[in-house]
């Protein structure tokens, strides 16, 4: 089902829900206001979102009309850019092979964006998939459309447990500033406070602009790979189902909800703009900069809160995951044959795939596209 007819057939359920007087009872926001038909659009909107969040943090789309950062950047935060990345183990390049007694496989880092410049798997992977027994992506299109079909029957899963609580944690300027960053998103005011903060908090970080990609159906990079599998016969598998990548935030005390999203909103109108860099840093094999410019430009607001909601973040986003990734990869990497496509980030640094497989003695080489 593409995205436009599911959130038209998600509104119809939510409305057709709502009036169930026991599934009213848990939106009772909506039944004072007796706007059924707004929250059941918010909750498309949410759904869509939802998507767009399994495809964090490293996405870019061709709706969005963002200019490239580095052109603007002053010597010293180019070089604390630079000096950061260069810092960084695997910092550059997108594919690599593993091997470890013999048996080889083929790691890829993806950017899940749809412009056919960046999102059209390359030869060199195809070439590796054409001869792989399994291909490995971070969630199936599968599971995508489950989690579809579990939003429609359960749309609050994204709302805060607390409703009031939002604002009354956020300074007048801070709410002020989240309702009007918010509205391009098709959340307005009254219900800016039932969706829970870390979630607004990623939000955020995806411009309005992404909304309109997905909605067109067209394939990012991720998808075009597990078809291209799939036209060949080879199996796909998931490391990870949408209730597992949700969990790292929701399971997060209220407080530190907030200060994630306290920490997006400095930086949350320049979200086309940074998309446009990582883009130019992502075809250049510059994976490593994605992540340092992002932190380097967070320093800028000078907010210790911030920049330690920020770590949390990328620890859950990145650091975390990976982690869980590894029980299910090194066995499957020790069989050989294997090809795995992630976002890019999830391959560098000290706690990237790369260096932990590296340190279980598996060699890792860098490989030409």
């Amino acid at each position: 089902m593409d995205m436009i007819r599911f959130q038209h057939a998600l509104i119809y359920v939510t409305e057709a829900r709502f009036q169930n007087r026991s599934w009213r009872g848990s939106f009772a926001f909506v039944r004072a206001s007796g706007k059924a038909t707004d929250m059941a659009k918010i909750c498309a909107v949410l759904m869509t979102l939802a998507v767009l969040l399994l495809l964090a943090p490293t996405i870019a789309l061709s709706a969005c009309a963002g200019h490239d950062l580095a052109q603007g950047w002053d010597t010293d935060f180019a070089a604390r850019v630079s000096a950061r990345a260069a810092a960084t183990p695997f910092g550059e390049g997108r594919m690599y092979e593993v091997q470890r007694d013999g048996a080889a496989s083929t790691l890829f880092g993806t950017l899940h964006l749809t412009d056919d410049d960046v999102a059209t798997p390359p030869d060199a992977l195809i070439d590796r998939l054409a001869n792989a027994r399994q291909l490995m992506v971070e969630v199936t299109r599968e599971e995508e459309k489950r989690m579809m079909r579990k939003i429609i029957l359960n749309p609050g899963l994204f709302l805060a447990k607390d409703s009031a609580r939002l604002q009354r944690s956020l300074s007048v300027a801070e709410w002020r500033d989240l309702v009007r960053m918010l509205k391009p998103y098709g959340i307005p005011e009254p219900y800016a406070n039932q969706v829970a903060p870390w979630y607004l908090a990623i939000t955020l970080t995806i411009p309005a602009c992404a909304q309109a990609d997905v909605a067109s159906g067209r394939l990012i990079l991720d998808r075009r790979i597990e078809a291209a599998a799939k036209e060949r016969g080879i199996p796909v598998t998931g490391l990870e189902i949408p209730e597992e990548v949700f969990s790292l935030f929701s399971d997060l005390p209220y407080d530190d909800q907030v200060a994630m999203l306290r920490a997006s909103l400095p930086t949350a109108w320049l979200a086309e703009d940074m998309l446009a860099t990582t883009k130019r840093m992502y075809k250049n094999g510059q994976i490593a900069q994605i992540e340092a410019f992002s932190l380097a430009l967070l320093e800028q607001v000078d907010d210790p809160k911030a920049s330690q909601a920020a770590d949390k973040f990328l620890e859950l986003l990145l650091v975390e995951r990976n982690r869980r990734w590894m029980d299910q990869l090194v066995p499957a990497l020790d069989e050989g044959g294997l090809v795995v496509a992630v976002g890019a980030l999830h391959l560098t640094g000290e706690d990237g795939l790369l260096a932990q497989l590296q340190a279980l003695g598996f060699k890792v080489t860098r490989l030409d596209l």
